[in-house]
């Protein structure tokens, strides 16, 4: 949701951010894992880092 919301103030000579390229990012900087459900569906979930750097966000 929140990348349609980014789409909607960048400028029109650049391209629309992609929901998955963003999930891809966060993967790969480890804030989300993939992982299986019991019914072999494959889906995102965070990890500790993501966790542990949100609750000790500090404020700016």
């Amino acid at each position: 949701m929140f990348v349609k919301e980014i789409n909607k103030v960048i400028p029109e000579n650049m391209q629309p951010l992609a929901a998955s390229k963003v999930t891809q990012w966060l993967v790969s900087v480890g804030y989300l894992v993939e992982q299986q459900s019991n019914d072999g569906r494959e889906y995102k979930a965070p990890t500790e880092a993501l966790l542990y750097d949100w609750w000790n966000e500090e404020e700016y």
